[in-house]
């Protein structure tokens, strides 16, 4: 009977400073976890709640608060002006309260940071930097974009699309375009890094041009689509063929998460702008016929970079192998295609295929191709990207 009433009783008991300080320690606990977990902003957000318990900071509160809002920093530099004066008004306090014995470690760690930021007098310049910065990123980033997939820089211009009755005038952005057809080293890089590769010793025999038309080559399947064919034992410089439209849309969307901006097959008016040389030579195509007949190209083992590049620097155009376009196919659609940056109809059963190959020839025979390209092996394809 006595017992309820003192459970009753101190159930209504405040909480007293001691246990506000035990919970305060359990939120440094908890900050101290997050830190660990790289989960900066919950750290700053316990460490707060922490302070608000005790009523004030302390020398191990702020120190950890101050890193982890420099590792926010780290991640996004320049993303508040509100939130580096906080920093930098943390680093000070710190710095003007805490030069003391047993704290010359974390003393130095505040001070690195301290001198590491950004100096801005107003939110004005802070704006300037911030603009600097993003500039200087976005170059760097498409550095590493040009670079790592081998691009050229296509200046956009007006020209005349197409021959005698089918000629017509067309407008095309700016863009760039892959040096090479992609090749089966960065094929393989794509599926290893998109799990695609299988795990399963299923061998499949398929054709594909080595040294000569009807050379085969094991492939490892990781399903039913040919798309995900990993090429075993071919040398990486070999341009990739038997791959679906789709799976090379997909591949281009990986392309994006890696640099940003816009990735995808060219256009049709884009491929043959690119390979009448954009605006460098008044739009005539200048390429050696004798280098890309049909007969040579069939002596040639199918490695990118094996014929001359154009004045663009964009090698094996028109040829070594067709390459499939981001368009839909129409015989029709040159009639009535928009004049600016055409994107080829909106629907269709078949895709644009452009180029002369080790199996057929025509330089620029415009054909069209099924979407389950995979199961041709004169087919491959390059790559656009549009920066954002």
């Amino acid at each position: 009977m006595n017992k309820i009433p003192i459970i009753i009783f101190l159930a209504f008991i405040p909480l007293n400073s001691f246990s506000q300080e035990t919970v305060a320690r359990f939120k440094y606990e908890d900050a101290e976890k997050a830190f660990v977990a790289a989960n900066y902003q919950e750290c700053i957000d316990n460490l707060e709640e922490a302070e608000k318990l005790l009523g004030k900071t302390a020398p191990n509160i702020l120190h950890l608060k101050i890193t982890a809002q420099y590792r926010l920093f780290e991640q996004t530099p320049y993303e508040s002006y509100e939130a580096l004066e906080n920093l930098r008004n943390n680093c000070n306090i710190y710095l003007a309260n805490y030069d003391i014995a047993g704290l010359e470690e974390k003393y130095r760690d505040v001070y690195d940071i301290s001198i590491q930021l950004p100096v801005v007098s107003s939110s004005e310049q802070f704006e300037q930097q911030r603009s600097q910065y993003r500039k200087e990123l976005e170059e760097a980033s498409l550095k590493r974009a040009i670079e790592g997939n081998n691009l050229v820089f296509v200046e956009g211009g007006t020209y005349v699309m197409g021959e005698k009755k089918e000629a017509h005038e067309v407008i095309v952005s700016d863009f760039y375009m892959g040096k090479y057809e992609v090749t089966l080293g960065k094929w393989n890089t794509y599926l290893e890094a998109t799990g695609r590769t299988g795990d399963n010793n299923v061998e499949y025999k398929a054709y594909i041009n080595l040294t000569s038309y009807n050379d085969r080559i094991k492939f490892t399947p990781h399903s039913a689509s040919s798309a995900f064919y990993r090429h075993v034992g071919v040398p990486h410089g070999n341009y990739v063929t038997k791959v679906l439209w789709e799976e090379m849309m997909a591949y281009c969307k990986w392309l994006e998460s890696q640099h940003g901006g816009t990735w995808r097959l060219p256009t049709e008016a884009e491929w043959e702008y690119a390979v009448r040389n954009g605006n460098k030579t008044g739009g005539e195509a200048r390429y050696d016929e004798k280098e890309l007949s049909s007969s040579n190209i069939k002596e040639q083992e199918p490695t990118v970079g094996k014929f001359s590049p154009n004045v663009l620097g964009l090698y094996d155009m028109p040829g070594n192998v067709r390459e499939l376009c981001y368009d839909y196919y129409d015989k029709d659609y040159f009639s009535h295609s928009p004049k600016e940056n055409p994107m080829g109809p909106d629907n269709g059963e078949r895709k644009v295929v452009r180029g002369v190959s080790r199996s057929g020839s025509g330089i620029f025979r415009r054909a069209g191709a099924g979407t389950l390209a995979a199961t041709n092996i004169s087919i491959g394809f390059r790559v656009v990207y549009i920066p954002n």
